[in-house]
């Protein structure tokens, strides 16, 4: 939603080369003239039309400072209300739902970083040259196929305005870019089949942009790996209109500690990237009374720990992200639909057995978050070897051996629908044939939530 402000007034400019003198001159001035006035007020209005279902609207009001290349919009959509703010390549967003992923105020997502996951580098870079420079919008809108065409006369907000219309050639575009940048833009119209788009502008008697309109149609015939064709919108219509120019805007940046990273998440949750993630979970989820699927039956000598003894008991997600230890760790364990959790430890003397055992609102989701755990757990303390084992007669179950100064570790970690259980043993009664009994034991005892 962020491409059509600039990029209007950089394809009505270019496009005019097959227009008469005095519109050329109108329509080539409009860019500079527009950002020229250092702010203004926005309105836009975005209707989406996905590969299947209904068309999905949004509509969004705020302030653009050219100077700084900085857009605060408040966004509505299916009722739900959010404050965005772009900086440079860098969206930022408030709402509840942000908050519930993140733990903080704002959210963040860096377009730079989000390409390079979905597989468009210069994401960014595309979208500051059509909402932030005016100079790169000109140059990436530059390829008219044919002229400029003066429609008529129409009063925008309260503002006499000519109305014109173009259409420009993103191929023919590409080739008028700098060389450092055609591949970049290029893979862009390859990947999406966007080569082509008619803009509608209105310009003022000043020579701003008033009004401006398009339709961007995609046809994926070559999408980056990862993304399916469903996952692309059949097309955007947008319509972004500017008044108010010079209307006074101060538009902070989020401060860094009240804000979550949430770039990775949204490459997952957009349909790029996926690797058994299950999305949100759903409002309502219960746990199980998880305490009574645990182990009962241990090694002689050993005694269960009282719950509250080395953080062991219950665990909610405040805990959960505690114990994962991660930057992302909120939006990570909200996305594969964490529900619950519980830890206990039992001992004799110096050995100890301590189990995890998390639910999850999908069997994909406890597959996700297993990954991610087993990952961490396979990187040892320098000094210390690790060597995997096999666990038979659990599918997908993992063993690991860690031996080292503190002495030996074995652990086993396996997902049953949706539960996901860390078995761990330390100390000098820690083997493989152990941990994979008790994992067997604890296997027996799970059945699908």
């Amino acid at each position: 939603m962020w491409g059509g402000l600039v990029a209007a007034a950089g394809m009505v400019a270019l496009a005019a080369c097959g227009a008469s003198p005095s519109v050329t001159t109108v329509v080539a001035r409009a860019p500079a003239r527009t950002t020229g006035q250092a702010t203004a007020e926005i309105s836009e209005a975005v209707a989406t039309t996905p590969s299947s279902g209904a068309v999905e609207h949004l509509t969004a009001t705020g302030v653009v400072d050219f100077g700084t290349h900085r857009f605060d919009l408040t966004a509505t959509t299916d009722g739900q209300t959010t404050e965005e703010v772009l900086s440079g390549s860098t969206i930022y967003e408030k709402s509840p739902g942000v908050t519930l992923l993140t733990g903080k105020q704002w959210g963040s997502v860096s377009l730079d970083a989000l390409g390079q996951l979905v597989g468009l580098k210069g994401l960014g870079a595309l979208v500051q040259s059509g909402s932030g420079d005016p100079t790169a919008g000109l140059q990436f809108l530059s390829g008219v196929t044919g002229p400029v065409r003066v429609v008529g006369h129409e009063v925008v907000r309260g503002v006499p305005t000519t109305h014109y219309v173009v259409t420009t050639s993103l191929d023919l575009a590409i080739a008028r870019l700098p060389a450092a940048e055609q591949a970049e833009v290029r893979q862009f119209v390859v990947n999406f089949g966007v080569h082509a788009a008619v803009a509608n502008v209105w310009i003022d008697g000043q020579g701003r942009v008033r009004r401006y309109h398009h339709i961007v149609a995609y046809h994926p015939t070559n999408p980056p790996a990862g993304v399916t064709a469903d996952a692309l919108p059949k097309s955007v219509d947008y319509t972004i209109e500017l008044y108010d120019f010079g209307t006074p805007a101060t538009i902070p940046v989020p401060a860094a500690s009240q804000t979550g990273d949430l770039t990775r998440l949204l490459s997952w949750g957009e349909g790029v990237g996926t690797t058994g993630g299950a999305g949100p979970a759903p409002a309502g989820s219960a746990a199980q009374p998880l305490a009574g699927v645990l182990l009962t039956s241990l090694p002689p000598g050993y005694a269960q720990a009282p719950d509250g003894a080395a953080q062991t008991g219950p665990s909610d997600l405040a805990k959960a992200v505690s114990d994962d230890g991660g930057s992302d760790a909120r939006p990570v364990l909200v996305f594969d639909q964490f529900v619950a959790g519980y830890q206990r430890m039992w001992t004799n003397g110096g050995n100890q057995i301590i189990e995890f055992v998390y639910e999850f609102g999908t069997p994909n989701g406890a597959v996700a978050y297993g990954q991610r755990q087993f990952a961490a757990e396979d990187v040892a303390p320098s000094g210390d070897q690790v060597g995997p084992f096999a666990v038979p007669g659990i599918p997908g179950a993992r063993g690991l051996m860690i031996s080292g100064n503190d002495g030996p570790v074995d652990l086993v970690l396996f997902t049953r629908a949706g539960f996901l259980v860390e078995i761990v043993m330390n100390g000098t009664d820690a083997t493989e044939q152990a941990a994979t009994a008790l994992a067997t034991a604890q296997y027996g005892r799970l059945s699908p939530p």
